[in-house]
């Protein structure tokens, strides 16, 4: 019989990934407290196309995770981390994300229709060709302007990449789209967008359908 040269906190990650993966995690039996005790608990988990429907994991750290095709419908992803986070085609429908990072992370065609991303930052995400119909993006955070400790304001490069995104019907109230790329992403009947706004979103590329 051979030995594991893992450690109890990789086995314990490893079996955790495995649940996940096989559909069979259980919120009931699983100590969450425990996963915050071990900060890197998911950090770069490989859940590609796992069941994660319903799955309850806020505040979670998954930072880079692989979860491209995951199922996450109505998953409860309230703050979790989710910084590079590889999620491509990932199925986040009704997904509760409000207040989660999502700097950097990649949402290429993931289908984000009636998520809840209030207070989401996606600061340098890619959301290309993805669907956020009548999804909650309102006050979602995207950084661009970085004041100096001598009090000057530095203009940051990193941008939302909202291009190709399906956003008609979501709600746009206080969201900041000022540096976002826009070009081919489709708007329309979405709350919380002025003239002015919807103005300066054509100019740069993008489609209202109303």
């Amino acid at each position: 019989m051979t030995e594991s040269n893992q450690t109890p906190e990789e086995e314990a990650k490893n079996f955790l990934i495995e649940q996940i993966k096989r559909g069979e995690f259980n919120q009931r039996h699983f100590n969450l407290k425990q996963l915050h005790s071990r900060s890197d608990a998911l950090k770069r988990a490989d859940l590609e196309e796992a069941n994660l429907n319903s799955v309850e994991l806020r505040g979670a750290d998954l930072f880079r995770a692989n979860l491209i095709k995951a199922k996450l419908i109505d998953a409860k992803l309230t703050g979790t981390n989710l910084i590079l986070a590889k999620l491509t085609e990932a199925d986040l429908t009704k997904a509760d994300l409000t207040g989660a990072n999502l700097s950097a992370a990649n949402l290429t065609k993931a289908n984000l229709t009636k998520a809840n991303l209030t207070a989401a930052d996606l600061t340098g995400a890619i959301l290309k060709g993805a669907n956020l119909t009548k999804a909650d993006v309102s006050g979602v955070i995207q950084y661009d302007d970085e004041v100096k400790p001598d009090g000057t304001t530095k203009t940051n490069t990193i941008k939302a990449n909202l291009a190709g995104a399906d956003l008609t019907g979501a709600n746009l109230t206080n969201a900041n789209l000022k540096n976002a790329i826009v070009t081919d992403a489709k708007f329309g009947q979405n709350e919380g967008i002025g003239e002015a706004q919807k103005a300066d979103l054509i100019q740069r590329g993008a489609i209202f359908e109303d």
